[in-house]
């Protein structure tokens, strides 16, 4: 039977992770989230070793949880296990994929393309900042959308790896950017081409699903991933050498 605290708590502090309020070296202390969700701490620590299992949380000895933090080597480690993994995924699903399953890509694509366009459409420019383009909505159905891919391929285990990769990947680094300006694009230009080039490549993609053409879909996997891996993976790079830069500055790290 499984825990209802447990699956609560799981899901409460999931959600928060997913979303970037939680962002990255959050501390996660049983006792706060006992009161913020308001169970006893152990179905907490239940949850929270759960999410370390899922690679979203840190547990170390003495310290505690912690919302989980990589670094950029690690991270384009990560990302290429997941661009090998979404890329044979995808080419399952446009040969497998039923009409159920492309309903729910569709329903997925075109609920990242009405976000973005919202935020596009945004006229208020004191209220358009570039933190907008990554709005909870627009993370979630993005993620919607990627996770439907991987259903239609119908390979459970791969699915498992994939959402494990997928959420590292994305969480963690959209925690960053929600909380770093130098994570954010330069500008506001940057920002809607880059919004209207991802809705642009989903459409290629389930297009492509819709075809049953495994080697377009691949290729437009692959595209559509590598690019936003690229992207990633230089700001966190310059985030991180932006921490360091101010660590030394304020003699903090120094002896670390």
């Amino acid at each position: 039977m499984v825990n209802v605290d447990y699956s609560k708590a799981y899901k409460y502090i999931r959600e928060r992770i997913l979303s970037g309020e939680y962002a990255r070296g959050f501390p996660l202390k049983p006792d706060v989230l006992a009161k913020e969700i308001g169970m006893s701490r152990t179905p907490i620590r239940d949850a929270l070793r759960q999410l370390d299992g899922d690679g979203l949380v840190s547990i170390r000895p003495r310290i505690g949880a912690s919302v989980r933090s990589i670094d950029v080597d690690e991270y384009a480690e990560i990302c290429g296990m997941r661009l090998g993994l979404e890329i044979y995924s995808v080419g399952l699903a446009a040969k497998l994929r039923t009409e159920s399953d492309l309903k729910e890509i569709a329903f997925a694509c075109e609920a990242v393309a009405r976000e973005t366009e919202r935020l596009i459409q945004a006229t208020d420019a004191e209220k358009h900042h570039m933190e907008n383009l990554t709005s909870e909505l627009l993370i979630r159905e993005d993620i919607h959308f990627h996770m439907a891919i991987t259903s239609a391929a119908k390979n459970r285990l791969i699915g498992r790896e994939i959402l494990r990769n997928h959420l590292i990947t994305r969480i963690v680094s959209v925690s960053t950017m929600l909380t770093s300006k130098s994570f954010l694009p330069v500008n506001r230009s940057e920002a809607l081409t880059m919004a209207r080039t991802t809705v642009s490549e989903h459409r290629l993609i389930y297009n492509a699903i819709e075809r049953q053409d495994v080697a377009v879909a691949r290729n437009a996997m692959e595209m559509h991933l590598q690019q936003d891996v690229d992207t990633l993976i230089r700001r966190l790079g310059r985030n991180e050498s932006g921490e360091i830069a101010g660590n030394l500055a304020t003699g903090r790290g120094a002896a670390s």
